[in-house]
């Protein structure tokens, strides 16, 4: 499947709003071509799992709110509308089923630095991570890895791929340097987890 992404556009507005409009200016980043695997549709649950609804990241203190999104008109794959908020993609595995479930969000915003996943770089192999359902129930993840990767030289498969029999959840963020020229960030940051008991 060909996919990839775009970086986030940054503005140096100090006022916004979300608007439809404002999400573009803002875009963290871009497009996943909607041949998306379909095996995501068809993921079978290792628990019982609702719609994600909360994301939890104590070693960085983050406790977002999950929005659900699917692929935008032009094919690129849903973002928060604000920068405390993360997103789910919806037509991927809920959290804790079996495959690959993605949530990203935004490094920072035209103001400062404090958006979402400001901090998601400083995660460390091992440090916990929980997903609250729309049912209250918790469901953990362990961090096994982190990478970033080139914009030009991203591994499509090797990051959108289905992953067998384990519940992986995908953090994904922009990272690098912001190019003004582009208006876009010259890396991506990826951070893999896998479905724990606590």
């Amino acid at each position: 499947m060909n996919k990839r992404w775009w970086h986030k556009s940054k503005t140096n507005t100090a006022l916004f709003s979300f608007t439809t409009s404002a999400i573009i200016t803002f875009a963290l980043f871009g497009s996943i071509y909607t041949g998306a695997y379909l095996i995501w549709k068809e993921a079978v649950p290792m628990t019982k799992v609702d719609r994600p609804v909360k994301l939890t990241i104590p070693s960085i203190e983050v406790d977002a709110n999950v929005q659900s999104v699917g692929l935008t008109p032009d094919g690129a794959i849903g973002i928060p509308t604000n920068f405390t908020d993360v997103a789910w993609y919806n037509d991927g595995p809920k959290p804790g089923e079996l495959g690959n479930a993605i949530i990203d969000g935004h490094l920072d915003n035209a103001i400062d630095s404090d958006a979402v996943f400001s901090k998601l770089g400083d995660l460390k192999k091992g440090d916990s991570i929980y997903v609250t359902d729309d049912t209250g129930q918790k469901i953990y993840f362990r961090v096994t890895s982190a990478a970033t990767y080139d914009t030009d030289n991203f591994p499509n498969e090797k990051i959108f791929g289905q992953t067998g029999n384990t519940a992986q959840l995908t953090l994904i963020t922009c990272a690098g340097d912001w190019n003004p020229s582009t208006k876009s960030y010259n890396q991506i940051l990826v951070v893999t987890t896998e479905h724990s008991i606590d």
